[in-house]
């Protein structure tokens, strides 16, 4: 059931950012109903079991012994 559940929520929230409504003539109020969906999506999407990658992960971490400290 839950799963059910997160499929519906990923595809109406899916489908709500690619249908236009009237909040999108007012840019801020647009943008943040948009953004607000496409978090829902992905929260949905994970609850799934799909997982997105983090593109704006940083990938050039240092181990800490390696960390070279100035007094």
């Amino acid at each position: 059931m839950k799963k059910l559940f997160w499929i519906a929520t990923a595809l109406f929230s899916g489908l709500y950012i690619f249908i236009p409504e009237p909040t999108d003539i007012v840019p801020i109020l647009g943008w943040l109903d948009e953004a607000t969906a496409f978090t829902i999506l992905m929260y949905a999407l994970n609850k799934l079991g799909i997982k997105i990658p983090n593109i704006f992960k940083s990938k050039d971490k240092k181990p800490a012994d390696k960390i070279i400290t100035i007094d």
